[in-house]
């Protein structure tokens, strides 16, 4: 075609017919493929950024993970490390009173190891007497229909017969019923209180009850005597001789 002619449309095969109707051959036209279009710098630019912004995205979102991943372990092993570690024993219970978990503080005040108190209920650990108060103390944090804490003074037997007196205060860790204690022994506290008690209410020397005791034992008697329906009634003091 001559330069600058417009280029002709492509054409449907077209069948050549003689005058006798057979088909001898076919005839077909088209025109030049359209070229694709030229990639310019600014798509191979732009291309560029996406891949990069999206690998950036990709990094940062790992990186994220991973740091979260790590502080998470590391809150978990700190929490670990103090429940371990600490002063005071640790008892993890659910809210029917099994024990899930313990500390070794707690393991030396009831005398026994972890994997023997995963075995049994709070109540297995505390004299019988007090068996019935153990199994109070979950209906005690939810009496009100919302959890709250709850403390009490808790003796535990230990299995060479010997009691510990501790302070127990109770709390809820989650939705899901686990109860956390903490037990605090004041065995030795309470002896030093009750001989304190002891001694400033009695003699030295014969352990008899003195003159202090002796004075708060008539007030008690004559507040009592005061106070009965009939009117006062008449309160009598012994003196009896040693010899």
């Amino acid at each position: 075609r001559p330069r600058g002619a417009a280029r002709p449309a492509a054409a449907a095969p077209a069948l050549a017919r003689p005058a006798d109707g057979r088909a001898t051959g076919a005839l077909s036209a088209a025109g030049a493929p359209h070229p694709a279009p030229a990639t310019t710098a600014r798509d191979v630019t732009l291309g560029v950024a996406l891949v990069a912004a999206l690998l950036t995205l990709y990094l940062v979102v790992s990186w994220s993970r991973r740091r979260a991943v790590r502080a998470l372990a590391a809150s978990e092993a700190r929490l670990r490390a103090i429940f371990e570690d600490a002063g005071v024993g640790i008892v993890v219970q659910d809210e029917r009173g099994a024990i899930r978990d313990a500390n070794p503080a707690f393991e030396a005040i009831v005398g026994r190891p972890r994997d023997a108190l995963c075995a049994l209920r709070l109540r297995d650990v505390v004299p019988p007497a007090h068996a019935d108060d153990a199994d109070q103390i979950p209906r005690l944090l939810f009496a009100t229909g919302r959890a709250r804490r709850v403390t009490v003074e808790q003796p535990f037997a230990r299995p060479d017969g010997s009691v510990r007196r501790c302070v127990l205060t109770v709390s809820p860790a989650g939705a899901d019923g686990t109860l956390v204690g903490l037990v605090q022994d004041v065995t030795r506290d309470r002896a030093v209180q009750a001989e304190l008690e002891f001694r400033a209410f009695h003699d030295a020397l014969t352990r008899l009850a003195n003159r202090v005791r002796f004075r708060e034992r008539v007030s008690a008697a004559l507040a009592a005597a005061s106070g009965t329906p009939d009117g006062p009634t008449a309160v009598a003091v012994l003196l009896i001789d040693l010899d």
